[in-house]
């Protein structure tokens, strides 16, 4: 359900926060408050630029980078069992316009321009979720 301010928490049918809400509150939240590393931008907490990684994951190419990782690092089937357990995650682009589609364009582009320099230095170009 869309509303005309944002600073309005979305109305939804269950009475629980909408992925529109999530998007809000990592828009205008302090920064101090929102400690959760898994919402901070990847130059906040892994500095791309100081580090040399040896491996990078995407999440669209997740399944086959997990299988790479499996062979690089010749893991025995114990490990492979804790480690790398089949996960039911959908990849899938239609998914994450789906759940943009009922968002206002404005914070959309809000949410692209803090994530921006992060799209840029893992080689994404602009989603075309944003309006």
């Amino acid at each position: 359900m869309r509303r005309n301010n944002s600073t309005e928490k979305a109305k939804s049918d269950d009475g629980l926060a909408t992925f529109e809400d999530f998007i809000n509150f990592l828009l205008h939240s302090n920064e101090s408050a929102v400690h959760d590393y898994h919402w901070a931008t990847y130059k906040e907490i892994c500095h791309p630029c100081w580090f040399k990684y040896n491996f990078i994951a995407k999440f669209e190419t997740l399944k086959e980078d997990m299988l790479y990782l499996e062979h690089v690092l010749n893991l025995t089937e114990t490990h492979r069992q804790i480690f790398f357990k089949q996960s039911g995650f959908n990849t899938h682009s239609d998914v994450v316009r789906e759940h943009f589609a009922k968002v206002p364009c404005d914070i959309s582009r809000k949410l692209y321009e803090k994530y921006k320099e992060d799209f840029e230095v893992f080689g994404y170009s602009r989603p075309e979720w944003i309006c």
